[in-house]
C-alpha cells in the first residue's frame, strides 16, 4: 500500500493509505480509437482508490489542453459499490472503470 494525497480545490485534501483499483482516461487524439474524447482540446480521467480503512475515493478530472485552463476535479469518499456507481455514472468511460475494478454494474431483470 502507498500513501496518497488527493488535492481538493476549496476543501480539505484527502490523505490515505491504499491502492489504485482502476484508472481510465479518454484521449484528445483521434488515433485513440474508441477512447477518443470527442475533442482535440480536452479529455477526462477517472480514478478509483481503495483505502486501508475499506473506503473508496473517487476522482473525476476534466482536463483542458488550453494554456491557462485548470483541470476541473470532482472527488468523493465512497462507502460501497452503489456509491461508486452513483458517483461515476453510466458513461462509456465509467463502464471501462467498472470493468478494470471488477465491479459488477449489471441489473438483474
Amino acid at each position: 500500500m502507498n500513501t496518497y494525497i488527493i488535492e481538493n480545490e476549496g476543501k480539505k485534501d484527502y490523505k490515505f493509505m491504499g491502492e489504485v483499483l482502476a484508472e481510465v482516461r479518454t484521449y484528445p487524439d483521434t488515433s485513440a480509437d474508441r477512447f477518443y474524447s470527442g475533442s482535440n482540446t480536452s479529455y477526462q480521467e477517472l480514478t478509483l482508490y481503495k483505502t486501508s480503512k475499506n473506503n473508496y475515493i473517487g476522482v473525476k478530472d476534466d482536463c483542458s489542453m488550453y494554456i491557462g485552463d485548470k483541470t476541473q476535479r470532482t472527488t468523493a469518499i465512497l462507502k460501497n459499490k452503489n456509491d461508486i456507481i452513483d458517483f461515476f455514472g453510466q458513461s462509456f468511460l465509467a463502464h471501462q472503470l467498472y470493468h478494470e475494478a471488477e465491479i459488477d454494474n449489471t441489473e438483474e431483470v
